[in-house]
Order: C-alpha cells, then sequence, then structure tokens
C-alpha cells in the first residue's frame, strides 16, 4: 500500500532481529516477495535461495514452500522459466494433498506466473481462476485485485479484448473497496486498464490511468513499470 522501499527499510530490520532459522526465513522471504514486486529479480532470487537454505534445516515444509514458490517467481522474470517450473511443480501434488487456504492461494498465484512466462496461457487462465476463487473465499480484496488484473493481460494476450477490459476495470473497482493506496501494486492496475482503454479506443480515459501510473512508479523508484506505462502513454 506505501510502498516498496518503505517496505524494505521494515524487512531489514524484521532481517536485523531474526532469531534462528524459522525467524531468518520468514525475514528474507519477505525480503523477497519485496524485491520481486519492484521486478528485482536479482535481489528477489538471492533472498528467497538464503530463505530456503535456513528453511531446510527445519521439519515444516511450508518455510521452505514459501521460498521456493518466491525463487520460481524470481527465475521466471529472468526468463529462466525451464528452472522455475521444475522448482514449482512438483508442489502441486503437496498442494492437493494438504495445504491450507492461504498456502494453495500462493501456490496458485505463483504457479500462473511461472506458466505465463512459459507461454502456456490457457493453463495460466486455468490457474488464475483458482486462485482468485480461493481470494474471493477469504475475502482477500488485495489479492483478488491483482489475480483479476492478471487474468486480464491473459485474455488480453488470448486476443479477447471486450473481457480483458472488463476485468481491469474490476480490478480496479476492487482497489477502489480497498480504499486509497498509492503504491506500485495500485498503479500496475491501473496501468493494464490503461492499455485495455486505448486499445479500444476510449484514449482519454488512458490517458489519465498512465499518468497517475507513472507519477506513482516514478515516486517510488519503479524504473521498470515506470518505462512500461510510458511506452503505452506514447503509443
Amino acid at each position: 500500500v506505501r510502498g516498496v522501499t518503505e517496505a524494505h527499510a521494515l524487512i531489514d530490520r524484521l532481517v536485523d532481529v531474526a532469531a534462528g532459522d524459522a525467524e531468518r526465513a520468514a525475514a528474507l522471504t519477505a525480503r523477497a516477495n519485496a524485491a520481486l514486486m519492484a521486478a528485482d529479480h536479482p535481489a528477489g532470487i538471492a533472498a528467497a535461495a538464503e530463505a530456503g537454505r535456513h528453511a531446510a534445516s527445519l521439519d515444516d515444509p511450508w518455510l521452505r514452500f514459501e521460498a521456493e514458490r518466491l525463487r520460481a517467481v524470481g527465475l521466471a522474470q529472468a526468463g529462466r522459466t525451464t528452472e522455475a517450473l521444475t522448482l514449482i511443480e512438483p508442489w502441486r501434488a503437496r498442494i492437493d494433498a494438504g495445504a491450507n487456504h492461504e498456502q494453495r492461494g500462493r501456490f496458485w498465484a505463483d504457479y500462473a506466473y511461472v506458466l505465463n512466462g512459459a507461454r502456456r496461457l490457457r493453463d495460466t487462465a486455468f490457474a488464475l481462476q483458482q486462485a482468485s476463487a480461493l481470494a474471493q473465499d477469504a475475502g482477500d480484496l488485495a489479492e483478488l485485485a491483482t489475480l483479476t488484473s492478471n487474468l486480464a493481460t491473459v485474455r488480453g494476450n488470448l486476443g479477447e479484448l471486450p473481457e480483458a477490459l472488463s476485468l481491469a476495470r474490476r480490478a480496479l473497482g476492487l482497489q477502489a473497496q480497498l480504499g486509497a493506496t498509492d503504491g506500485p501494486e495500485g498503479a500496475v492496475v491501473a496501468t493494464y486498464v490503461g492499455l485495455y482503454c486505448a486499445m479500444s479506443g476510449q484514449y482519454r480515459e488512458a490517458l489519465e490511468h498512465f499518468d497517475a501510473a507513472i507519477d506513482c512508479f516514478a515516486r517510488d523508484g519503479q524504473t521498470m513499470w515506470q518505462a512500461v506505462a510510458g511506452n503505452h502513454k506514447a503509443l
């Protein structure tokens, strides 16, 4: 909600005060998550790998799952989708057998991300639908907004423009239900609403969304997303 920079500052303090492998694994997992949200995949992969090393010494397999799912996302961001699939796909059987609601949601969301990187788009849409249903059941509007935005992107890449725009608008509506947010997740949603508005010929609204998103990304130092939104605005 308040941006990656502030999150990193808090996480650095958590890493400093962590006592034992379990707390250190959890803090490093948070570091990986924040880095990947900012598309900093080298830092995200490194933090997730370190978290996994701490988790490996513990009896709880789910701490290792948290580290490995994020490492898979980082590898997918880096274009190393074969490695990412090798890391995350073996967890599906364990997820089906005994994961809790939250773990299932995280698996399907991250599996969708990796599948999208591998350009398995219909499999991606299925995974996002599974994750969305779990987020809906949990009443997690923030996660549902992100997943709905991601599904909009997949539908757009499949050439299903009216559904893509409808989903993007729904994602923006879910963000509004959360209240005012000025972090990068909300700006990502605005970017994709702008994209599908532009593709539908609704240029005035598209420019409004792009300008708001670019301002947010510039403030938070999200140069990759600044470039994405700026390129769409130029087009």
